[in-house]
């Protein structure tokens, strides 16, 4: 009989002919079938074991003011001296975009953290809460109000907005529902906060900066001018004084989510993937097996030129290492 090369002996324990695997894996579907109802079984029971994450959202409405308007032709005759004096012909939208950047800035998160003392709350596994410090006596592995602005900012917060309606969204995802809706209102009136006071501050410089403009300036015209400018200014911090929600209307603040309104782990889709996780890996082991068993025969050194072994299909079952000795 022909004795095949050693060299056609390793080939052969690499390649099956296609239609070979596609009969070995149909003939092998029991397997599959376990190994996908155990990988199915696994992400259900993880969808029950992983820490549940809740969703807060508030839904805000940009506050339109309507005091600028009537301006307009004046800012129009004198945009220098209303530039001067702080007024902006954007300034609604500036406004708007101004305090949705707010939202997201690393100054504002990293106040809201500290005030709150939210550290321990972001880092609670590095958190010694018996002994109220942290686990690491080493102040460089302790995390920093930096570290809890880039978890915030990265995992917790999200803020979209909606350019057709121009409706924003300001969203907490944390694992406490309660905390999430809590943060999310609070986020909310910070920032309204921080834009009020901004509006007073320059409504401040502005009608200082008006008042010694008219000290020197004769020009009826001028002064009728500034004397409309003035007024706009003092009405502006009129309104920032009196309005809470200055930036934005709550249109539907945060409510805790009830305990089974998560939106974090996804059951169904832990289930598929580990459906198919079980599939791919018993296919995976199932078609490496007959090579690693080969392979494991060849690198024990057992293999003399007046033997022949091939890898061979017997009745569709796993490929087989068979002796055929040499006449």
């Amino acid at each position: 009989m022909v004795v095949p090369s050693q060299s056609q002996i390793g080939a052969a324990g690499t390649e099956l002919p296609a239609d070979a695997v596609a009969s070995f894996i149909y003939r092998r579907w029991p397997v599959l079938l376990a190994a996908a109802v155990v990988g199915a079984t696994i992400g259900l029971i993880l969808s029950f074991v992983l820490p549940k994450t809740y969703r807060a959202e508030v839904l805000l409405a940009p506050v339109v003011s309507d005091s600028g308007s009537p301006m307009r032709s004046v800012m129009a005759r004198y945009g220098a001296l209303a530039g001067l004096a702080g007024l902006d012909l954007g300034e609604e939208q500036t406004a708007t975009e101004a305090a949705i950047a707010t939202l997201s800035s690393r100054s504002f998160i990293e106040d809201f953290i500290a005030e709150r003392k939210l550290l321990p709350v972001l880092f609670a596994d590095q958190w010694d809460a018996q002994r109220s410090e942290w686990k690491s006596r080493d102040e460089d592995d302790q995390p920093a109000l930096q570290d809890g602005y880039l978890e915030f900012r990265d995992h917790i917060l999200s803020v979209l907005e909606d350019d057709e309606s121009g409706l924003v969204r300001v969203r907490v995802e944390w694992r406490d529902p309660v905390q999430a809706a809590e943060w999310a209102n609070a986020l909310v009136s910070r920032m309204n906060e921080a834009a009020r006071q901004r509006a007073i501050r320059l409504a401040n410089r502005s009608v200082e900066f008006l008042q010694r403009e008219l000290q020197h300036t004769q020009t009826v015209e001028i002064r009728q001018s500034i004397y409309t400018l003035l007024q706009t200014q003092i009405n502006n911090r009129m309104v920032a004084n009196t309005r809470p929600d200055y930036a934005f209307n709550v249109i539907d603040p945060a409510k805790p989510s009830r305990p089974n309104k998560y939106v974090r782990p996804v059951r169904l889709l832990l289930v598929i993937i580990g459906f198919f996780s079980g599939v791919l890996l018993a296919t995976a082991a199932l078609l490496s097996w007959p090579y690693l068993r080969a392979a494991r025969v060849r690198s024990a050194g057992t293999f003399e030129p007046h033997r022949d072994r091939k890898l061979i299909l017997s009745n569709g079952d796993a490929p087989t290492v068979s002796d055929n000795s040499a006449s």
